[in-house]
């Protein structure tokens, strides 16, 4: 093999092909198809992580001090979700030149952030309603939008990663999308944007302010995966035109985030009752991160 050669096939994996396998989705995939083999929602083993459990005991988890979810979630997302920040940080603030070429992001957009929260912080309510509950504060409103607003840009934030890290492996593969299959594979993407904001809106306290949004988020949640499964569809059928055009085989990791952002709210769906769940999309994207970040 020349050394040109091997080059090319190096630069095909960032750490390697079954490590960048398994971080972009793949064992997020492999847990999440194995709980629902084995611990399959209806299953009696989770009664002790109820949503509704907890909102009764007044408790996170189960009581007595034994293992909860929720406290296994915090320790996952300590282990792996920080590190992403951190990785984040590192990679924006490395120099001067970064910071200041990317100034909104780096300066701007943390200074508004910081002077919101001591609006919201400062602010008290502002009076009462007319049936005598307590009325809204400009910081209450303040909160609500900013929630709302961090809620869907995570959702933006995740999918749009994951369609990022898919063409980034095409692209390692020699493959080069045209329009069309661009569309056909990142539109499940867009529409995962909106899937998790209506799945997180939906578990989120926010919504004790809309009740009517609550009632209208339960009655269309049973249909969500007959609206996201023809774009899964449609996204496969995407790989497959594109194969068939450049007559090049789809690089598997290029394929791993792809199935892995329909299966990340698949499990949200099928595990809505169980306290925490919400933050199996976030560790497993930030995994998805750092295999990318940290090479």
């Amino acid at each position: 093999m020349t050394e040109v050669t091997r080059n090319k096939n190096q630069y095909k994996a960032i750490w390697s092909p079954v490590i960048d396998c398994l971080g972009l989705g793949g064992l997020s995939v492999i847990v999440a198809v194995g709980a629902l083999v084995f611990l399959p929602p209806s299953d009696q083993w989770w009664e002790q992580f109820s949503r509704a459990l907890a909102v009764e005991s007044g408790l996170q988890g189960p009581p007595g001090g034994r293992f909860d979810s929720l406290t296994l979630f915090w320790l996952l997302t300590i282990i792996i979700n920080h590190p992403h920040f951190m990785a984040s940080y590192r990679l924006l603030y490395r120099s001067r030149e970064q910071i200041q070429t990317y100034k909104w992001s780096s300066m701007r957009v943390p200074v508004i952030l910081v002077l919101l929260s001591i609006v919201v912080m400062l602010s008290t309510s502002t009076g009462s309603t007319p049936d005598g509950t307590a009325g809204w504060s400009l910081g209450s409103v303040l909160y609500l939008v900013m929630s709302i607003g961090l809620i869907l840009y995570l959702g933006w934030h995740y999918n749009l990663q994951a369609w990022g890290i898919i063409a980034t492996y095409l692209f390692l593969g020699g493959i080069r999308l045209d329009r069309q299959e661009k569309w056909m594979i990142k539109g499940g993407a867009l529409v995962l944007v909106g899937v998790h904001g209506l799945l997180y809106l939906a578990s989120s306290p926010l919504m004790e302010y809309s009740p009517g949004f609550v009632s209208f988020c339960v009655s269309v949640t049973p249909y969500l995966p007959v609206i996201v499964f023809p774009f899964f569809i449609m996204g496969g059928l995407g790989f497959y035109r594109t194969a068939q055009r450049t007559g090049k085989q789809i690089p598997v990791n290029a394929v791993v985030p792809f199935v892995a952002i329909y299966m990340w709210y698949f499990v949200i769906l099928s595990y809505h009752d169980v306290v925490g769940v919400m933050v199996f999309v976030q560790l497993a994207h930030a995994l998805q991160y750092l295999v990318v970040r940290t090479r």
